[in-house]
């Protein structure tokens, strides 16, 4: 059984697909830009009118921006309404001190 398979096998030519492959690795990288489809409409609504749920999920899809202070004001919102996630995720930024002045006490506290 496996000599068959062997010999079929055998007629492929192992060194021309590896090198195939190889050849990609030097072709130049297309910059690949991550495209996420804004939240809707809904999502901002709740987050609008108290939803703790809503105002985290803004906050998480401005993760990326250079300026933090759209995403920080979502993240406090929902950490102040006692959202797990959203405590965790600012207790973490202060630790670390990823968009706000790293604070040891601050961290601790989320």
């Amino acid at each position: 059984m496996f000599g068959d398979l062997h010999e079929a096998d055998s007629s492929l030519d192992h060194c021309a697909l590896f090198s195939g492959a190889l050849s990609t690795c030097t072709e130049p990288e297309v910059e690949l830009i991550a495209v996420i489809p804004p939240p809707p409409p809904e999502i901002r609504r709740q987050a609008a009118t108290g939803n703790a749920a809503a105002q985290f999920a803004l906050a998480e899809y401005r993760l990326g921006d250079e300026d933090t202070t759209v995403m920080l004001r979502w993240l406090r919102a929902s950490a102040c309404q006692g959202y797990p996630l959203a405590q965790v995720s600012l207790g973490v930024l202060y630790e670390v001190g990823d968009g706000v002045p790293q604070d040891a006490f601050m961290a601790y506290a989320w």
